[in-house]
Formats: structure tokens, sequence, C-alpha cells
């Protein structure tokens, strides 16, 4: 999630930079079948770009020529995030070389330098964009946009204090201004200041309430702070006017899973991947979701799109081992989900997921002697996690079998402490799980959303009430009422 912070962030950088300079270098090509890419991955049809600065600006620094295309939404990047290789490597030097004589050639050139810090955003050098931010704004002190875009190349950098002081010259000089809402929000939530940032968000969002970039990192924020249900009701808004950004399209489908509602977060997801082929971690996620609906052989084939993107990522094996592991019709079902399951935890030996599903096919397909095998991956995951209440009881369970009575009960009374802590907690879970999914539930939560003036959302939960049961009348005359509001 972090990770997408930084690519939102970089996208309205992009955005003010670009619009400072209207002559900027030209973009990379996006792949066959991808709308144009900003450095966070959206379609730049996605981007909220400011106001033009000046006229058209002396000739603009050279671009890198390959090696330098964005990572996909979501913050998420397809192996690497950064360049690497002996060509892209000579490809950056040679036009850093070409910035670093064009600027050696004009130092006094406001643009040129707006540009050149484009460059190094946009490949992920943050630090090295803020001496040419810093030298932009000492030049033309009364642009207010070169001020927030070294606001955010500071943070960016993890330079907090000259990031605040470049916000507060901004303020000054536009208080209102979306773009310094969403940059202080971001910095603040890069240090993990989470209600300062929630505080400065929404209060960016009342002032600019159809502002893209705002919405998107409040609704952002939401997800860090695992309130779902507000990312929804934030983000939804907007979708009209930005439905070809797949990093909005991401968020919600993430925001729609926490909030149980799996099929419509199969769908933003499956959107996502429309928009953006590339975006790894979205095919993951459809993976995931089908498997959660107990769907295996539809989990595949996404699962294997992300694992041909990210072939280093090791919880696209795990999942993809799953669903074989749970799918009794597959031929060699156990022995296919194991070697995934090695995969894993070969690129993470501690991923906790490879670990419990790899050690409980080994006790539930396994033969007896998988059951050593088995004690071992759980004694590990208690080293790991001494808390962890699946691994006491799996524990206890494989001791049992082996006939080492005493130490299955240890890790049972283990357990029962672990399940009572957590009893209460589970139950509330459940039943608000069970509550919030119901046709009525959607339909009263429809109904709030009309009283609240907040029709996107009404519609969308008009919507959902419909999916579950599509008797209800007042679900669909509330379908109709929303949709009305909205033209």
């Amino acid at each position: 999630m972090m990770r997408h912070l930084k690519a939102l962030m970089i996208l309205s950088s992009l955005a003010i930079l670009i619009g400072g300079c209207q002559s900027a270098p030209p973009r990379q090509a996006a792949p066959p079948g991808q709308p144009p890419q900003t450095a966070s991955g959206a379609s730049s049809q996605g981007a909220t770009p400011a106001p033009s600065e000046t006229g058209s600006p002396p000739p603009a620094p050279a671009p890198a020529t390959g090696g330098t295309s964005a990572p996909p939404p979501g913050g998420q990047t397809s192996g690497n995030s950064q360049p690497t290789g002996p060509d892209i490597t000579a490809n950056f030097a040679m036009a850093k070389k070409q910035i670093d004589d064009t600027i050696a050639a004009d130092p006094k050139n406001h643009n040129l330098r707006m540009q050149a810090a484009e460059f190094y955003m946009k490949i992920g050098r943050y630090a090295e964009a803020v001496p040419h931010l810093q030298e932009a704004v000492k030049l033309s002190p009364d642009k207010v946009l070169a001020w927030i875009a070294l606001g955010d190349a500071a943070s960016l950098a993890g330079k907090f204090p000259t990031a605040q002081q470049a916000y507060d010259r901004a303020r000054k000089m536009d208080p209102d201004n979306p773009f310094i809402y969403r940059g202080r929000g971001q910095m603040l939530i890069l240090q993990r200041r989470f209600k300062e940032a929630q505080a400065v968000l929404e209060e960016g969002m009342k002032k600019n309430p159809k502002d893209v970039e705002v919405r998107t990192a409040l609704g952002n924020l939401y997800l860090i702070l695992n309130k779902p249900r507000l990312a929804i009701n934030t983000i939804e808004p907007i979708l009209k006017q930005a439905q070809n950004r797949p990093d909005l399209h991401y968020l919600l489908g993430d925001a729609y899973e926490r909030d149980l509602h799996v099929e419509t977060a199969i769908k933003h997801m499956q959107e996502t991947v429309r928009l953006d082929p590339m975006n790894a971690e979205a095919w993951g996620r459809i993976g995931l979701y089908h498997i959660n609906l107990t769907r295996y052989k539809q989990a595949r084939e996404p699962l294997q799109r992300a694992i041909t993107l990210q072939p280093d990522e090791p919880h696209f094996y795990w999942a993809l081992g799953d669903s074989y592991l749970f799918d009794d019709s597959e031929p060699d079902h156990f022995a296919k989900a194991r070697d995934l399951y090695k995969k894993a935890l070969q690129l993470d030996p501690n991923n906790p997921k490879a670990l419990y599903s790899y050690g409980m096919g080994l006790t539930r397909y396994g033969e007896q002697k998988d059951l050593e095998e088995a004690l071992e991956i759980f004694q590990k995951m208690i080293r790991l996690n001494p808390n962890d209440m699946n691994a006491h009881y799996k524990l206890y369970e494989t001791f049992r079998r082996l006939g080492r009575l005493q130490e299955a009960e240890a890790h049972k009374a283990k357990f029962k402490d672990l399940f009572a802590k957590g009893r209460e907690q589970t139950r509330s879970l459940y039943a608000a799980a069970s509550f919030r999914d119901t046709p009525q539930a959607l339909l009263a939560r429809g109904r709030k959303a009309m009283q609240e003036q907040n029709y996107p959302v009404a519609e969308k939960l008009f919507q959902l009430a419909l999916e579950r049961d599509g008797t209800l009348e007042e679900a669909r005359r509330g379908l109709e009422e929303a949709r009305r509001r909205q033209k």
C-alpha cells in the first residue's frame, strides 16, 4: 500500500511538472493495448494537469530512451521497480549527461530545471530531483506549482522538513489548491502520521469535492486504516469522471473485497487489468478472489498471468498452489500444489501463507512419513509468531497422530487460550459480515446514502441488493431514482 501512495504522489507531481513545462520530454510509448502511462502507471487521461505557468520554454533536456517505463497502477511493478541491465544503465547515463550539459549551458532557466526534475521523478530518483526544484523556486519564487513539486519530491526522498517548508510556502500563495492538500496528506502518510493525514485530506475534499487526486489519496488512506466502506464512498463519486483510471478500479477492488463484496471486487480488478494488462498485482488478486469463492479452476489463468509478469513474487505461487490443493477433482493436485509451495518458499522461506498451506497439505494428503516435515513447518511458524493460533492447532493434530500426546496437549492448551482471547472479536466480525452482505442490509445502506445525497454510492448499493434478491422493488425504484439524481 505504501508503494501505491508513492505512485499516486508521482502522478500528481508529474501533472504539476508537465503543467509548468509545456514542451516537456515525450513519454515512452505504452505497451500495445494500453493507454499512455504517467509515472504512477495510471492512464494519462486520469491525470489532473495543473495550469501552464509559462509559454513555450527553450528546448527540453533529452529523456532517457528506453528502460524508463512506469510501474503499473497500485504502485506495483512488474519485476524490479527500477530499470536494470547494461543497456538501460547506458541509456540513463547518456540521458543524464544530456540533461547536465543542457542545464550547464543555461543554469538559470526555470523551465529546464522543472523538466530535469520531471526526468528524475519519472524514474524514481526523487532525491536527485530535489536540487533542481530548489533552484527552480529560487529562480521563480512566485510559482506555486514549483513549490508543490518540491514538496512532493522531498517527501518521496524522505526529506520531510524540506517538504513541509515547501508546502507551507505554497499554502501562503494558494491556500485552497488541491495539489497542496494531496501533497501534505501523503507527506504525513509517509511518516505514518495517519490521523493528521486524514484531517488534512478530509479538509481538502471538503474544499475540493470533485478533485480526483484528493479523493484518491483519501480513499487510499482509508484502506490503510482498514475502513473500506469509507474508501468506497470516497472513490465511487469520481469514477464516472475518471473511469479510465486503472488505479481507481484497483483501489475499489481492494475496498469491496475487504467489505466482503467479492464479486464486485473481481469486476473492478478485471477492469484494472483491461486498462493495464501489465498489472501483476491485479491479476493476482483476481485469482485469489476466485479461490476465496472456491472457483479454483477460474483462479489459475489470472494467477499464471501474474507469475509471468512478476515471477519473483512468492504470494502468486502460494495462491496458485492453493487452487490445486483444495481442488480434489484435479489429478495429482497435491503434487502440483507442493511444487508451487516449494517455489514460493524458495523466494521467501518465511512466507507464512506458503508455510501454512504446505504444512496443511502434508497433513491432509501426504503419507505418514510426511508428518515429520509438517511438524518442522508448523514449529517454524511458531518461532516466527509464537501466538499463531492456527499453527498451534495443527501442531496439536500432528503430534497426536504421531502418538506424542504430551506435546500435543501443550499445543492444544495454547490454542484454547489464544482462541478464548479472540473469540468475542471473531464472533462480532462474523455477525457484522453476515449482516452487511444481506439484501436488506444493502437496501438500508442505499436508503441512507440517498438521504446523504451520495447518489453514486446509493446506486451501487441498490445494484448489489438486486443482485442478491431481484424481487426487491424498493431497491429497483431506489436504483432508478439514484441514477436520475445524477443526471
